[in-house]
């Protein structure tokens, strides 16, 4: 059973977390787990949060439409989903595409190519960068963005997306228009209190799992 935990308490609960030992675990089941709780590594202060991360997105290939989950965590095979840069987001993304089959023996990635600008490994979290989605489509199908969460359509530029045209939604080989790129926006500062108010959390240690509900963001802030 969940309950309410007020900051104080959260704040000391976050400091016993990082003294754990290695062999305890931490999972949430929402945005919280945007990387700024990972244990040893918790920011307290203001941060940059991904609009991408845990987000969704469909592209139309022909007459059918694929749902596209931007995953976060990490895989069984030890890759870490990763936003936080335009190299990272590149091939996170990409990763996602593969994973989605379109028949043929082809997933979205054979179809699509996801491009940053800059793609450079070395850039800081939070870099600004810029995402191009264009069409490597062999059969000249007709592939469109076709929606997906209010906030990874918003982070892509598409900021009045109901009343465009297929034409305006469609992937083309040389990609979005800059028009739309201009207007991508794939960070947000969050404070500490927005990104875990009215999350929920489950931390493992020695077998014995216990879950808490945080506060609302302003209910955090209040206190």
């Amino acid at each position: 059973m969940c309950q309410e935990v007020p900051l104080f308490l959260i704040l000391c609960l976050l400091w016993g977390v990082k003294q754990l030992a290695k062999n305890s675990s931490m999972a949430s089941k929402t945005e919280v787990s945007d990387s700024s709780l990972i244990t040893g590594s918790i920011n307290l202060g203001e941060s940059q949060v991904s609009n991408l991360e845990g987000q969704y997105v469909y592209f139309k290939v022909g007459s059918k439409s694929y749902s596209v989950s931007l995953k976060s965590g990490t895989t069984t095979d030890g890759y870490t989903y990763d936003y936080s840069n335009g190299k990272n987001a590149q091939e996170s993304i990409t990763r996602s595409l593969k994973e989605v089959s379109i028949g043929g023996g082809k997933t979205l990635a054979d179809v699509i190519q996801v491009t940053a600008d800059p793609y450079n490994a070395a850039d800081p979290e939070g870099t600004p960068f810029k995402l191009n989605f264009k069409s490597t489509d062999t059969a000249n199908n007709t592939i469109l963005f076709d929606g997906g969460s209010e906030t990874a359509i918003k982070a892509l530029g598409f900021t009045n997306f109901d009343n465009l045209s297929e034409e305006e939604r469609q992937i083309k080989p040389e990609g979005f228009t800059e028009d739309f790129m201009n207007k991508q926006k794939f960070f947000e500062p969050k404070t500490f209190a927005q990104r875990v108010g009215g999350t929920s959390m489950s931390f493992t240690y020695n077998g014995t799992t216990k879950s808490i509900e945080f506060d609302s963001a302003a209910d955090i802030q209040t206190k």
